[in-house]
């Protein structure tokens, strides 16, 4: 007996047996006796499946378990067990053979001789039974219905089309009472009765041994042999009635016994209340496991977590791409307006290491770092010039190398390295893959379009041009600010931090999902009115879409406000020391306008100007000296002739906003010395002490956003303020560049929504 003989392996294939209980009894006839382990050691099984295969051959009493050495082994003493079991399981079967024919038989006898003989329609396969459960629909609107649950949900092939049937069934309003045995599988049917209008009694499957389910409705008699997939439909309506009669006989008898059963053991019993809440739960967590933790749940929850993981990255790849924009203006706005403070003559006068001793030297340093200082954000302020050699250019002059000997900690790391190496008049710098400062030699204002690393670290850079008193390009103005300032504001900007939007995405698509899963009220709602389910989920998706589009651009338009008011403020500061403060304290009254410090204040306002053409206004104002609560202008980027718009002359009028019409009392109103400032901003008062910006704001020149910062004299008192205007509608500029995003980000998470509500596979785990 050293192997199972080929029929008796082919009838337990045929009986039911798993590969691994025919694989255990192989080994079992080669061997005397195994463990579980050794038994995976010989099959390459798992120690858990063959755990479970062992089990049911111990309960088929096939196998055997003793206690050999204080080990528990499994033996199978001969063929005659494997015998035994195909003995009983034959007769078992002959037993439902001969009841089957019982049942015919009944079936035959109750016919009447003298009737036609019964329509009959046959249904196979699996359409065929879909096809047959719909058919019941039209045949009446009480459904009972009595027999076995053959399938947990998990097995059932059918039970996408169940639900679906279920509704289709509640919808046309066909009650549907149920007899079925008390499973595990019948107790979850029966808790799904308040929710699906259906009314269900479980009955003990040994005294009621069902073998198929009979349904009948109408004058028709169904009858579905689920295993093998077929049903038939038996159009009599004699025998409906009586299988109507026994219906209603069985429920009247188990309903009876029930109410007797209460009646003696109330007292012992809970509440009603208690019963329903228990039940309730009961419901809860059944639904809640099956929704979360069968594979295909699984499947889809794994799903939604990616799903929300990129909705996540978008959005926050959106924020870091404004916030990138945001730096590459401050950049180039400070470099720009830094640019016009240095003198051609003093570059021109340096090129070699010993240079740093030359007064040129020393003033240009100081202004980089008076630069530096007045921008908190500016890690490195440089000058640089081509060299004539494609790509290399040459330092001028550097914030931090007033001394190029010293050896300083640059970085702030705590370590003087290659990172903290300060650079001299001359010293070569390789600028191949960097475009910013040759786009700045051409006259233009420019900005990294992303970081770039170097010895230094990784940094987004601005270049400016300075140029000579003919309008010659001869050197670059450079602005760095660390790379990492981007994440910084992302996450300072970004409200929720990017793991809290994950889950809070994702439990919405949770929620959407389970929403459709439990067929709440307004679903019912609208399947009851005949609304297709594909207006259901495009409304939803609709509706999800326009809340997430309107907060978008909401969030979106109050990033680019920031954005808007750093630069100003940046501007403003990078301005303000390039004014000398006696020119300033020259013009007091309207009459200094004349003075040759006049032109001068205004051509540097107006070149502030030019290089950053978002700004309608820069002007200076300063405290009345007689009434510290009031504020009257210095100097106007657009004054050179105070009066050129209103005087007789049109030629020289000036569109001081651009709009292309010449308003002399409103927008286009030119300062003089000493003019009143009426109702200013409270920020321009702030501004004494500290650079800093304001909100939207409206006044006679039109609605604007200012960015403000201190001019100092010599001995550290604040004499003016400069001011730099930005006008509203420049937001609405900003925020088409963004927009598209988001409606893309829109679109695509409405198509998400929309399959998501219209795919049955997704909606039931």
């Amino acid at each position: 007996m050293d192997q199972l003989p080929s029929s008796i392996e082919a009838y337990l294939e045929e009986a039911g047996f798993s590969g691994t209980e025919i694989l255990i009894l192989k080994k079992l006839l080669e061997e005397d006796a195994l463990t579980i382990r050794e038994l995976a050691a010989k099959t390459g099984k798992s120690t858990g499946s063959l755990d479970q295969a062992m089990k049911k051959l111990l309960k088929k009493e096939i196998v055997t378990r003793e206690i050999i050495n204080d080990t528990p082994k499994y033996l199978l003493h001969s063929l005659s067990a494997v015998s035994d079991w195909m003995k009983r399981d034959m007769e078992q079967k002959q037993r439902m053979i001969v009841r089957k024919y019982e049942n015919f038989e009944a079936f035959l006898a109750s016919l009447k001789k003298n009737k036609q003989r019964p329509e009959m329609e046959y249904f196979e396969g699996l359409d065929g039974l879909k096809r047959a459960y719909m058919r019941l629909l039209d045949c009446g609107k009480v459904m009972l219905s009595y027999g076995p649950q053959p399938w947990s949900e998990d097995e059932d092939p059918l039970h996408d089309f169940k639900a679906e049937f279920a509704r289709e069934r509640k919808k046309r309003g066909v009650l549907s009472r149920v007899i079925t045995h008390d499973t595990p599988v019948g107790r979850k049917m029966q808790s799904r009765d308040p929710f699906e209008h259906q009314e269900t009694l479980l009955v003990d499957r040994m005294k009621h041994p069902f073998t198929f389910e009979r349904i009948i409705i109408g004058d028709t008699v169904a009858c579905f042999q689920l295993e093998e997939q077929r049903a038939c439909f038996i159009y009599y309506p004699e025998l409906a009635e009586e299988e109507r009669v026994f219906f209603e006989r069985l429920w009247h008898e188990k309903m009876t016994e029930r109410h007797m059963a209460h009646n003696q053991q109330h007292h012992n019993e809970p509440s009603p209340t208690i019963i329903d809440a228990t039940l309730s739960k009961t419901k809860v967590w059944t639904d809640l496991r099956q929704f979360f933790f069968s594979r295909r749940s699984l499947v889809v929850t794994g799903l939604l977590a990616l799903l929300s993981g990129a909705i996540t990255y978008a959005l926050y790849d959106v924020e870091s791409s404004l916030n990138l924009k945001r730096i590459q203006d401050e950049v180039k706005s400070i470099a720009a307006t830094g640019a016009l403070q240095f003198n051609a003559k003093n570059i021109n006068q340096i090129h070699i290491l010993s240079d740093v001793h030359t007064p040129a030297y020393v003033q240009s340093v100081q202004k980089l770092k008076l630069i530096r200082s007045q921008n908190k954000d500016v890690k490195y302020a440089y000058i640089m010039r081509p060299t004539g050699v494609k790509d290399i250019f040459e330092f001028v002059a550097d914030a931090d190398s007033l001394d190029p000997y010293a050896k300083k900690d640059l970085n702030g790391d705590g370590i003087v390295d290659d990172a903290d190496a300060t650079s001299y008049p001359g010293e070569a710098y390789d600028t191949q893959g960097d475009g910013t400062f040759q786009i700045a030699m051409t006259g233009i204002p420019s900005a990294d379009p992303h970081s770039y690393t170097d010895q230094w670290g990784t940094f987004i850079s601005g270049g400016a041009p300075i140029r000579d008193s003919s309008g010659t390009v001869i050197a670059v103005l450079g602005i760095d600010i660390y790379a990492n300032k981007v994440g910084s504001l992302t996450s300072q900007t970004f409200f929720l931090s990017p793991v809290l939007w994950f889950f809070i995405l994702f439990i919405i698509f949770i929620a959407i999902r389970l929403f459709a899963f439990d067929a709440p009220l307004i679903k019912e709602i609208l399947l009851v009115l005949n609304m297709r389910k594909v207006v259901f989920a495009v409304s939803i998706s609709l509706g999800i879409s326009l809340l997430l589009s309107a907060g978008l651009y909401v969030y979106t338009q109050h990033l680019n406000f920031q954005r808007m008011q750093k630069e100003v403020e940046a501007v403003a500061e990078a301005a303000a020391p390039q004014f000398n403060p006696a020119d300033l304290n020259a013009l007091q009254v309207e009459a200094d306008w004349q003075k040759p410090q006049w032109a001068k204040v205004v051509n540097q306002l107006a070149q502030v100007k030019k290089n950053n053409p978002d700004l309608v206004y820069v002007y200076l104002i300063r405290k009345v000296k007689n009434d510290p609560s009031k504020m009257e202008f210095v100097s106007d980027a657009g004054s050179l002739n105070p009066f050129a718009n209103t005087d007789n002359d049109p030629t020289n009028d000036v569109d001081a906003n651009g709009d292309g019409v010449i308003d002399a009392s409103g927008a286009d109103l030119l300062q003089w010395p000493g003019q009143p400032y009426p109702d200013p901003p409270k920020e321009t008062f702030i501004a004494y002490n500290n650079p800093t910006y304001s909100d939207f704001y409206q006044d006679s020149w039109g609605k604007v956003v200012s960015g403000y910062a201190p001019i100092k004299n010599q001995n550290g008192n604040t004499i003016a303020v400069v001011a730099a205007d930005m006008k509203a509608g420049e937001l609405s500029e900003i925020d088409k560049e963004s927009v598209q995003l988001i409606i893309i980000f829109v679109l695509c998470l409405s198509m998400i929504l929309i399959f998501l509500l219209n795919r049955k596979w997704f909606f039931h785990g």
